[in-house]
């Protein structure tokens, strides 16, 4: 009988030593989720903090001014394989985005963007700088 009743009060405390073993685990789940909550607290106050600098600027962004060979697309640009406006496109560029000036063909230039090279119909780009035609600026050679 005594051992009986040892063996009852035994199986009794497993519970509860299984439960302290589960809320040991839970209470430093807890713990390390404060932490990252925290550290994700400094840093949205830190990333506020940048955008509230950035409201204060109160100069008007520069325009990008355009080297000696560049040009500018003044519409989304499909820089071709051949110059002409039916062969196959190689890449599209975005309205305002300076492209590489190689060469010039007729209508068309030779362009590169981002390692990419092809053709780019001259309506499409940006011709002028400074009051002074492209053509005369930089004597590009007609082929």
């Amino acid at each position: 009988m005594r051992k009986l009743l040892l063996f009852a009060i035994f199986l009794g405390t497993i519970p509860a030593i299984s439960q302290e073993t589960e809320t040991q685990k839970l209470e430093a789940k807890k713990a390390s989720l404060e932490q990252q909550i925290a550290v994700l607290k400094d840093s949205v106050a830190q990333v506020n903090k940048k955008l509230e600098a950035l409201k204060s600027v109160k100069e008007p962004v520069k325009k990008y001014k355009l080297g000696p060979n560049e040009l500018l697309a003044l519409e989304k640009l499909q820089i071709r394989l051949e110059p002409n406006h039916t062969s196959k496109i190689v890449l599209e560029v975005q309205k305002e985005t300076p492209v590489l000036k190689i060469d010039k063909m007729g209508d068309f230039y030779l362009v590169c963007y981002n390692g990419i090279c092809g053709y780019a119909p001259r309506a499409s780009l940006e011709f002028t700088q400074n009051g002074t035609k492209e053509d005369e600026r930089n004597n590009v050679p007609n082929s």
